[in-house]
């Protein structure tokens, strides 16, 4: 029992994963959230710091701006309208 809990929270685990191209601690690089967002810009200390974009899974642009520490901070360039 204790095995097939493991394997599935293996797999869990797997399945939410991010992935990383580039530099993603200190650099360029573009990431691949468990949800399917994409951030692609520049990064320090391993969060989005600078200027970047974020892509819906479906490549809809949802925000292009200036971020800090993992967070946005210019809303002028939010381009995702419902």
């Amino acid at each position: 029992m204790l095995l097939i809990a493991f394997l599935l929270g293996s797999s869990y685990f797997i399945f939410l994963k991010e992935s990383c191209n580039g530099n993603c601690k200190n650099g360029f690089g573009s990431k691949i959230y468990w949800d399917g967002k994409k951030y692609i810009g520049q990064w320090k200390n391993g969060e989005a710091n600078g200027y970047g974009v974020l892509v819906a899974k479906d490549q809809k642009i949802l925000y292009s701006g200036k971020w800090k520490e993992g967070k946005q901070v210019s809303k002028e360039s939010d381009v995702f309208k419902k």
